[in-house]
């Protein structure tokens, strides 16, 4: 068997027509850092996906074909784990270019215990996001950046707390954070159960994992990187009827029934035992 990648990439898709220059712009990270690159088609139609990766350039693929009728990220996300060698895993979304090295800067503090999220990520389109217009900044000003956050905080009966950063806004550039695309150890994601894909339309996956990193693991929550976000309507996205902030509150308060239960597990295991025999794989670059 080759030798081992560093870093498993993994690329959760379904009919989205931007996976090709996500791959294209995005393969220069994925060469100079070892990365093996698993596309997981999750519901999309097979001929839309073989279109898009033939225009995708040089970059060697492992499709990973699911009998998923309808897109569920996080099961998604759990099937791709699966089929990884690396022991170090990137969620990358189709619609995200990254712009500069998150791997250089953050892998160092993930194998030594943490986990890394997107720092700033940047819409291509505008977004009408509240900036403080007029400051300036410089390595000549006392004023490095300005980032509004929010968190949720957590308290358990057992005295011990949680703190989750639910977002955070670069209020002098317009950046904000990208929780989707997270970087960490193998071995943290397993201990934490993967992903939950009980959460089967769009919205508070990534907050759960997160959640759960630090809540079971005490892992350290590092930022790092920049990337841009291809902008596009719900229309795109996976809401059944619902709107965004209806579908991520639904998720939330599902997660957080969870939580009261005493329940902090993804459902790794059994999406495992119930999807990874029906999964095809094909490898090398798609012609």
């Amino acid at each position: 068997m080759s030798r081992a990648p560093t870093i498993s990439i993994l690329v959760p898709w379904a009919n989205r027509s931007e996976l090709a220059h996500c791959l294209r712009e995005n393969a220069r990270w994925f060469e100079s850092h070892d990365a093996e690159v698993l596309l997981i088609n999750a519901g999309g139609d097979e001929w839309l996906m073989r279109a898009s990766a033939t225009q995708s350039g040089n970059v060697p693929l492992r499709i990973i074909n699911t009998p998923l009728k309808e897109f569920n990220r996080g099961l998604a996300l759990n099937l791709g784990v699966w089929f990884s060698r690396a022991k170090l895993i990137f969620t990358l979304d189709c619609d995200v270019i990254m712009t500069s090295d998150l791997f250089s800067e953050a892998i160092e503090k993930v194998e030594e215990g943490a986990f890394a999220t997107l720092k700033s990520r940047f819409e291509s389109e505008s977004n009408g996001m509240p900036r403080l217009a007029g400051v300036v900044i410089g390595h000549d000003t006392c004023i490095r950046s300005v980032r509004r956050r929010s968190y949720i905080e957590v308290q358990f009966s057992d005295g011990s707390c949680t703190s989750l950063q639910t977002s955070a806004t670069d209020l002098l550039t317009g950046g904000d954070a990208g929780h989707g695309q997270v970087l960490m150890r193998k071995v943290d994601f397993l201990a934490v159960g993967g992903y939950y894909s009980g959460l089967e339309t769009w919205g508070w996956e990534d907050d759960d994992i997160l959640f759960r990193l630090q809540r079971n693991l005490k892992l350290l929550h590092v930022e790092a990187g920049e990337g841009v976000h291809l902008t596009h309507g719900d229309d795109k996205r996976n809401l059944s009827g619902g709107s965004r902030a209806s579908r991520d509150m639904d998720n939330m308060t599902r997660c957080f029934e969870r939580y009261a239960e005493g329940t902090f597990a993804g459902s790794y295991s059994d999406d495992v035992a119930r999807w990874s025999a029906l999964c095809e794989e094909q490898r090398g670059t798609i012609l």
